[in-house]
């Protein structure tokens, strides 16, 4: 009797389901006066901005109009100042914003959140934007320069059954296997 193929073919299904918009795991530690610590795990494509990163997420984000160095991030919920034109009305607090690479502590990102190309990951390289990538951590906090978001290991921010890398990978075989690949690598992501 020939083995019935059906149920692999559901399996893998289901699991093309769950990965389409998830070939990438990035987490977000905002730490807010109060204290208080809103963590989520956002499922997004390599190379995103942290700008689309960020309004992927649950958080009510007011971005500045987009300016020379990209948007600048202006409040979160009813925290931080207005915009006011490419930046915002600042005064002695702001959004700082951490990166986490690699399960690295936190460092301060050199760049922002959009405008120009992707950064090229390198601490002391100040071009270009924040583009995702699977296991990063964004960190926010609000205060006078120095203040640094709660850390929070990528681990216990983002749980899954199966590592974005296996589930790109079977996405990737599924694309090809059902004739869209082209139409996905095609698509921009930032």
């Amino acid at each position: 009797m020939k083995p019935n193929p059906l149920p692999l073919f559901l399996f893998l299904l289901h699991v093309l389901l769950l990965s389409i918009p998830s070939l990438s795991d990035v987490g977000v530690v905002v730490t807010y006066p109060s204290g208080e610590v809103h963590t989520e795990c956002v499922h997004v494509p390599d190379g995103v901005s942290g700008e689309r990163v960020l309004n992927l997420t649950s958080l009510s984000i007011t971005w500045s109009e987009a300016g020379e160095f990209g948007r600048a991030l202006c409040r979160i919920g009813s925290i931080g100042d207005p915009p006011s034109g490419s930046s915002c009305a600042w005064g002695n607090n702001y959004w700082a914003f951490y990166l986490s690479i690699n399960g690295s502590k936190w460092s301060y990102s050199p760049v922002g959140f959009s405008g120009g190309g992707c950064w090229n990951r390198d601490f002391s390289s100040f071009a270009g934007h924040y583009c995702s990538n699977d296991g990063d951590v964004i960190g926010l906090a609000y205060g006078p320069y120095g203040t640094k978001p709660t850390f929070i290991e990528y681990q216990k921010i983002c749980h899954s059954l199966l590592p974005s890398t296996i589930r790109s990978t079977i996405f990737n075989i599924l694309m090809r296997f059902v004739g869209l690949a082209p139409l996905f690598n095609s698509m921009p992501l930032n």
